[in-house]
């Protein structure tokens, strides 16, 4: 996503989670599904650049500082309780 490359990840997991809907999806063990949304990017620029446009406007909303902030609320509240 960081390189504003078009992602497809599968509708479920932490991929899923993370990309929310600057992804296409597909159904999880459904290969044709896959090959659709890949299909569907090298047959559409315009898809391909709506979506390379969501991918680099998602990673934006990640910083090192907001992790650091989570991953120390998370301690805080089950590691040192």
């Amino acid at each position: 996503m960081a390189s504003g490359l078009p992602v497809i990840v599968p509708r479920s997991g932490g991929a899923y989670e993370v990309a929310r809907n600057a992804a296409l999806t597909f159904e999880p063990g459904d290969s044709d599904d896959l090959a659709e949304k890949l299909q569907a990017l090298m047959d559409d620029p315009g898809l391909y650049e709506k979506m390379s446009e969501k991918s680099i406007q998602r990673v934006g909303e990640f910083t090192w500082s907001e992790a650091a902030e989570k991953y120390l609320d998370f301690f805080e509240r089950v590691v040192f309780r």
